[in-house]
C-alpha cells in the first residue's frame, strides 16, 4: 500500500483523502490511525496541524465557513498561548 501512496501526486492524494474522509470507513480509519505507531501518530498530527494553519488563511463561503472559522479559533488560541503552537517531528 505504501508504494501506491508514494506513487500519487499531491493532488491525487488530496482528492483520494477527501473522498475517503466522507466515506463509510472514516471512523474505522481514525481508530486505526489513533492506534498506529507512536511516531506515525506524531507525523499525522503534524500534518493535520499544518492543515489547520492553512485553513485559517483560506477564503470562506457557506461550504467551508465552519471549518475555516474553527481553524482560525485554533490558530488564535495557539497565538495566545492557550494551545502550544507547533508540533515537533520526531
Amino acid at each position: 500500500m505504501a508504494g501506491l501512496i508514494n506513487d500519487m501526486t499531491p493532488e491525487e492524494f488530496a482528492e483520494a483523502f477527501a473522498k475517503f474522509s466522507s466515506g463509510a470507513y472514516c471512523a474505522e480509519a481514525l481508530d486505526v490511525m489513533a492506534r498506529s505507531h507512536r511516531t506515525h501518530q506524531q507525523r499525522i498530527m503534524k500534518f493535520f496541524v499544518q492543515f489547520v494553519k492553512m485553513m485559517a488563511d483560506q477564503e470562506t463561503d457557506l461550504r467551508n465557513e465552519s471549518a475555516v472559522n474553527y481553524a482560525k479559533d485554533l490558530v488564535r488560541l495557539a497565538k495566545e498561548g492557550v494551545l502550544k503552537d507547533g508540533m515537533p517531528l520526531i
